[in-house]
């Protein structure tokens, strides 16, 4: 299951790819951060990481942003 509320009950998704599996975390030297996988309708799988967010919300938008931006 997907670590990141909202999103393993499927409330939360990018527009073109499905999250399949992701990882928080709260390192010292990342801070913030949160690793996923997603695969996008043109099959492909796609993996984003994303750190130094400055709130759990910011670290979930960043990842919808870069995946609805570059996943077509």
């Amino acid at each position: 299951a997907f670590l990141v509320h909202g999103v393993s009950e499927g409330k939360i998704s990018p527009d073109n790819a499905k999250f399949i599996a992701g990882k928080r975390g709260y390192p010292d030297e990342a801070g913030s951060c949160l690793v996923s996988v997603a695969k996008g309708k043109d099959g492909k799988q796609y993996i984003v990481v994303t750190s130094h967010a400055p709130t759990t919300q910011a670290r979930l938008d960043d990842q919808l942003f870069l995946y609805n931006t570059y996943v077509k």
